[in-house]
């Protein structure tokens, strides 16, 4: 890795998204690799009461680990401490805010996966956190790609909101 690397922490290990990021960005073979960055650290994290976050957790910590080499953190905290930006990946959108708000004081880029918030007030304390902190804020769905969605949407006449 080049001192050049954008150094990315992940939080949330508890979607197959995780390891669909990593390989494209560790994997320079892969048909859709992005330069640049690499994954280098990771808290699992998980939500013990949502069986799609607490059943995957361990499966995607031990592939980030062994496969790619993520240096699995403690903390929240000490991922924001060590990466250049960080995505926020847990599959419980009910745990965004709380995680936002650890990470938002270091100042640096996030992306949140979907959902971003489970309501709008957690939306709106996210959005004003960013702001108070200067930190560049992402969040969006593949799905506005996806081909056979965005054909049936033309098809039945109805205006797209992606």
């Amino acid at each position: 890795m080049s001192d050049s690397t954008l150094k990315i922490g992940m939080i949330g290990l508890d979607t197959s998204h995780v390891t669909a990021f990593t390989e494209m960005l560790h994997n320079i073979d892969h048909p859709y690799h992005v330069p640049g960055g690499r994954i280098v650290t990771a808290f699992p994290g998980g939500s013990p009461d949502f069986e799609l976050s607490r059943s995957r957790v361990q499966g995607f910590t031990e592939d980030l680990s062994g496969t790619y080499g993520v240096e699995m953190k403690d903390t929240i905290e000490e991922v924001a401490a060590v990466s250049d930006a960080i995505l926020l990946e847990s599959v419980d959108g009910r745990v965004h805010r709380e995680q936002f708000m650890k990470v938002a004081p270091y100042g640096k880029p996030v992306f949140i996966d979907k959902p971003f918030a489970i309501s709008l007030a957690d939306a709106e304390t996210i959005a004003a956190a960013a702001k108070q902190y200067q930190v560049p804020l992402m969040s969006c769905s593949a799905l506005r790609y996806a081909e056979g969605l965005t054909a049936d949407l033309e098809n039945s006449g109805k205006e797209s909101i992606m």
